[in-house]
């Protein structure tokens, strides 16, 4: 009997792991397209001031450090943005 209810701690355990991810990975999309769509789109949209995000291929750092620092005529957002925030825009980008 105390095996069995091991088993079944140990299976709700993944379980409960298993929906954190998804609700990490879900909270991290809406706050990504909630900045994207407030900050972001305006200029990248159809890239008419800035390239369009969705057809550049920029790595995950690349496209955090042009955020954080800022690149050519694009201002940095690191006093603007926090890095939890940041990072959620550019895996709301990368992800879509």
């Amino acid at each position: 009997m105390k095996f069995i209810i091991k088993i079944l701690l140990i299976i709700f355990s993944f379980f409960l792991i298993a929906c954190s991810d998804k609700n990490s990975h879900d909270q991290k999309l809406v706050l990504g397209n909630e900045i994207y769509n407030s900050l972001c789109k305006s200029c990248h949209l159809n890239g008419e001031k800035g390239p369009n995000l969705y057809l550049v291929k920029l790595e995950t750092s690349s496209f955090i450090y042009s955020v954080t620092n800022g690149v050519g005529n694009m201002p940095s957002f690191n006093t603007l943005l926090s890095e939890e925030e940041i990072e959620a825009v550019a895996y709301f980008i990368l992800e879509n």
